[in-house]
């Protein structure tokens, strides 16, 4: 959004936008909506109105979404043209990272991959990042072992709610054991 236009919003301030305007946040770490999840939203939208305000930030002429992008998608889904909305400003990683990384329900895996993208955004150390999280250094180590896990591995767990943190530390493990045993054989 042009300097102007960004002007035009407070931060912290609640805003009735139209669902058109609002742009999903290419930086958003997660991945995978499941439909079931949206739909079942949606119909308790219906019932109950929307219980919780999305957040947005402008960017290069935009409104991109921060958090709620499951109740824009169920708003769609009930054909509203408008939603509820509150400025937030910032870089678009670092607060949809955030964001994530303080959310209950996110995969082992996002929670992975929003703490190592962090990480490399903020150019910062496993202390740094526990500090900032509120997490131990050795949790951090764990968690950032699972983010280095093959894509192909990660895409397989994202969808698996019962794929925890431990799970996938234990994969991780033995990847890593099968890698210094095949290693020293050549």
């Amino acid at each position: 959004m042009s300097e102007s236009q960004d002007r035009e919003y407070e931060i912290g301030k609640i805003y009735l936008i139209d669902i058109s305007k609002l742009m999903p946040n290419p930086e958003q770490p997660r991945k995978y909506f499941d439909e079931d999840e949206i739909k079942a939203l949606a119909a308790d939208i219906e019932v109950n109105g929307l219980l919780q305000n999305i957040t947005f930030t402008c960017h290069e002429g935009k409104l991109i979404i921060i958090s709620g992008e499951r109740r824009v998608r169920a708003h769609k889904q009930l054909g509203k043209g408008t939603i509820e909305t509150k400025y937030v400003k910032g870089d678009l990683l670092t607060l949809a990272l955030m964001e994530n990384i303080l959310r209950s329900d996110l995969t082992a895996i996002e929670f992975a991959e929003s703490v190592a993208a962090l990480q490399k955004q903020k150019n910062c150390s496993n202390d740094e990042i526990a500090e900032m999280i509120g997490k131990k250094k050795s949790t951090i180590s764990e968690i950032l072992k699972i983010a280095s896990l093959p894509e192909e591995i990660r895409n397989d767990a994202r969808t698996k709610p019962l794929m925890t943190r431990e799970r996938l530390l234990k994969v991780a493990r033995r990847r890593r054991h099968f890698w210094r045993k095949t290693s020293r054989r050549h």
